[in-house]
């Protein structure tokens, strides 16, 4: 069985971009990959909502998302738009899982950022 030390390692040392949400879509934990990709630091990010960042285009994704999560409890792959802090576009595609944080429910969410590949797949550079 692995140690906790290893998870944690896992986590902050990860090339996908991590975070961990309440329900209510409140940020509890991140990782620099997250960070890179969101381009906001840990310290912007942590307990505020993905709503009020405006980190998501479709706000209704996370409807969706919820929807689907509650039937199935994971998603192994679900897309999204993020929108950074520069307000450039990246298309990320990832697993959303549930899970338990501190005896509450929340989400755990797993991007990797596929914008160069769909960009090339549409012949696109647009940032938007």
């Amino acid at each position: 069985m692995l140690s906790v030390d290893t998870y944690i390692a896992a986590f902050y040392l990860s090339p996908a971009a991590i975070c961990v949400t309440a329900l209510d879509g409140r940020v509890i934990e991140v990782n620099e990959s997250f960070c890179q990709l969101s381009g906001y630091s840990r310290q912007e990010l942590i307990g505020r909502s993905a709503m009020e960042l405006n980190l998501f285009a479709d706000p209704w994704d996370r409807t969706k998302i919820l929807a689907l999560l509650k039937k199935d409890g994971s998603l192994k792959q679900c897309r999204n738009r993020v929108i950074r802090k520069d307000a450039e576009f990246r298309d990320t595609l990832g697993p959303v899982q549930i899970v338990h944080v501190d005896a509450q429910v929340g989400l755990l969410m797993m991007l990797l950022d596929v914008t160069p590949a769909e960009r090339a797949e549409n012949g696109t550079s647009q940032t938007g």
